[in-house]
């Protein structure tokens, strides 16, 4: 009996160490996904652009309430250039820019070859975990590359 528990206590652990190597994971904010889905998205926009173009997708976004935008593309087709924010300007010109006003970040991205991709945008809250409940918004964009 004593060696059954044993096995069982080994079993038990070998197991926990499997679940912590591969069930752990890191946020990051550039992912691949391939372009066959295995759930099915609702595409909210498609945008159509020549291979070897650089393309920009403007999001509303206001980063100093801890809300962020993290996207996941398909690299086979697209390149992640650079993300910008620029910050929204105050109704008066020359005036402040105002903190926690909010603004739009700025994804620019270079089609790589002809075909079709998606870019999967995703707007966590502070402390947010991807793919977790405190999802704000979902914005899928399928591109063309002719």
């Amino acid at each position: 009996m004593e060696v059954d528990m044993r096995k069982q206590w080994l079993m038990a652990t070998g197991v926990t160490l499997l679940t912590m190597a591969f069930g752990c994971s890191s946020s990051v904010v550039t992912e691949t996904v391939t372009t066959t889905l295995s759930e099915t998205v609702v595409i909210d926009e498609v945008i159509s652009v020549e291979s070897g173009q650089e393309f920009t997708i403007p999001l509303s976004s206001n980063p100093s309430t801890g809300y962020t935008w993290r996207e996941t593309h398909d690299t086979s087709l697209l390149a992640f250039v650079d993300e910008v924010y620029q910050p929204k300007q105050p109704p008066s010109t020359g005036g402040p820019i105002i903190v926690g006003g909010g603004g739009t970040d700025n994804f620019r991205f270079k089609a790589l070859v002809k075909g079709k991709g998606i870019i999967i945008f995703e707007y966590y809250g502070p402390g947010a975990v991807p793919g977790g409940s405190q999802l704000a918004q979902r914005k899928v964009i399928e591109v063309e590359a002719k």
